[in-house]
């Protein structure tokens, strides 16, 4: 049995799908290097999130937080270096990247083609 899907809505919003319910995801960009996200939820009548999938989502909500924030000050620290990303460890970063490049020059593509 399936206990969650979850559906990643380019560029910015995600939604997870548990038998209790609906958990929408929405990254807001601040500006170079900052976002906020903002947790949405909806439960089916008056059902709760409860043990199994999603169950205690604002301790995985929060847990999310700190990694992606850890994760974050390491990129600015002066030990790392840039380079081309890790087959391994950032293929979604890097198709995140690639859609979000197609998407722009797509957008000054029809600007200019008009």
């Amino acid at each position: 049995a399936v206990g969650a899907l979850y559906l990643w809505c380019f560029p910015n919003l995600m939604l997870n799908v548990y038998p209790w319910g609906l958990s929408v995801n929405q990254v807001e960009p601040l500006g170079p290097g900052r976002c906020r996200v903002r947790y949405l939820r909806f439960t089916v009548g008056d059902q709760e999130p409860s043990a199994g999938a999603g169950g205690n989502l604002d301790q995985v909500e929060q847990e999310d937080q700190d990694v992606v924030q850890a994760v974050q000050r390491r990129m600015a620290s002066a030990g790392r270096i840039p380079g081309r990303y890790s087959p391994e460890f950032e293929a979604g970063v890097h198709r995140f990247h690639r859609l979000l490049t197609g998407s722009l020059e797509s957008c000054t593509q029809g600007r200019h083609g008009a």
